[in-house]
């Protein structure tokens, strides 16, 4: 797992898909020309990027000339980065902060409060360590936390230390969920694909929307979950979630990966992933497509690793031993 997601999932909540349409949360990006649609490459090109002083494994990237989101913001709605991270893909997250006020109460109170008019009331969180509010638009999310000082363990935050006023900030994320409908190359993909033999669903992301996600064609009766080979051969499609496709070409993946997790954390277990290069860029670091996991049988899922393997004609990397 690489920083950035790392980071990410200890930002959103856990939600369903709202009946509400993302365009609520993307006509308030638009208002503010915020460029939530564009490559982060071309991006980074535009406004420039700095280092993330409180990581070494981080760059952040201000959208400087953005109307504000909400008024009393600390600066513009920011995305951040890493070697990892598929720039050819626009944000899969932006932030911004209230933290002019020492108090974060009134900061939150400030958020909130600005937020409101644009958004409806959201969802409050219940966690003990923090004070939220969350809001659902159909795959896409926006919060607001505070993380009272009080609240907090004492371990050693190094954002904190660098930048005091971050402790009482009132910190809003969104995930904007863009994704567009197939290009025609993987349109073709859509069609008459054949079901793998898995023993188990795929499990769904924490966000819904990811580099390889696309809005399922109309046109197009819907496949229901579970992982398929296009005709061709050439596209693996993952469905997890209806209106929604995840489609992965033949000459972007590298390798499957089988773990045999033997004990650890969460006990035993078989999970298959498959390796495959960012936006079929061979020189960036490999980035991973969770297939299948089953609890219980560390070996369950050897014999799909291995069928899979030779359907894709690609090597199998297994790993066995406990997890940390």
């Amino acid at each position: 797992m690489t920083p950035v997601t790392r980071f990410l999932k200890s930002r959103f909540p856990k939600l369903r898909p709202s009946p509400t349409s993302e365009a609520l949360l993307w006509d308030r990006l638009d208002r503010c020309g915020i460029a939530f649609r564009a490559p982060m490459a071309d991006l980074i090109d535009r406004y420039g990027a700095k280092p993330a002083i409180w990581s070494d494994q981080l760059d952040i990237c201000i959208l400087h000339d953005a109307d504000p989101f909400i008024a009393g913001l600390a600066h513009p709605p920011a995305f951040q980065f890493s070697q990892d991270t598929d720039l050819l893909q626009p944000p899969s997250a932006l932030f911004c902060a209230v933290q002019a006020s020492p108090d974060h109460r009134i900061n939150y109170a400030k958020a909130i409060a600005a937020l409101k008019p644009h958004f409806g009331e959201g969802t409050v969180g219940t966690a003990a360590n923090t004070a939220s509010r969350s809001w659902q638009f159909g795959h896409a999310t926006l919060s607001c936390t505070v993380w009272p000082p009080e609240a907090q363990s004492p371990a050693r935050n190094t954002r904190h230390e660098i930048f005091p006023e971050t402790r009482t900030e009132a910190s809003i994320w969104m995930s904007p969920a863009y994704r567009t409908h197939p290009p025609p190359d993987l349109l073709a993909a859509c069609a008459c694909p054949a079901l793998l033999p898995c023993p188990a669903l795929p499990p769904k992301r924490l966000i819904a929307v990811g580099a390889l996600t696309y809005d399922w064609p109309a046109e197009i009766e819907e496949l229901p979950c579970g992982l398929y080979l296009s005709e061709s051969g050439d596209s693996l499609l993952k469905q997890t979630r209806t209106g929604l496709i995840d489609i992965l070409p033949r000459d972007w993946m590298r390798q499957i990966a089988l773990a045999r997790i033997t004990g650890g954390r969460g006990g035993q277990e078989a999970i298959v992933t498959i390796e495959y290069s960012p936006s079929g860029q061979p020189d960036l670091p490999p980035q991973t497509m969770t297939l299948c996991e089953i609890y219980g049988d560390p070996n369950a899922l050897d014999a799909f690793a291995n069928d899979l393997a030779q359907r894709l004609d690609l090597p199998v990397d297994i790993y066995e031993g406990p997890q940390d």
